[in-house]
């Protein structure tokens, strides 16, 4: 994860889709990471499928982070895509954000 974590700047969407997926299946929460990849979410967030917003809202859920930059930005990328979204991956979301206690208009309504 040191690796990862000098190389989250190279990255793009797919790389953080794997990245995100492969550490919330193993049951790892890296909070450091996670913040990294706050920052870099702005690039590479139109990027983002239904799957990866999930996979990243979940990640900050599951480590109990406090990251209300990069939960708005996903809330806000998921409102716009929310047709693209299957049912599983719906309730996947608002799981997340309700373990978080976020209530974003846009996405929940959506």
């Amino acid at each position: 994860l040191t690796t990862a974590r000098g190389k989250l700047e190279q990255f793009g969407s797919p790389e953080i889709k794997l990245l995100v997926g492969s550490l919330n299946s193993a049951g790892y929460h890296d909070i450091e990471l996670l913040r990294g990849l706050e920052i870099r979410l702005p690039e590479v967030l139109t990027e983002l499928d239904p799957s990866s917003l999930c996979s990243l809202v979940v990640a900050i859920a599951a480590a109990d982070a406090w990251l209300p930059r990069a939960i708005d930005l996903l809330c806000h990328e998921a409102a716009v895509k929310a047709q693209l979204f299957t049912g599983a991956q719906a309730v996947t979301m608002l799981g997340a954000l309700g373990r978080l206690r976020w209530d974003h208009l846009g996405a929940c309504s959506a």
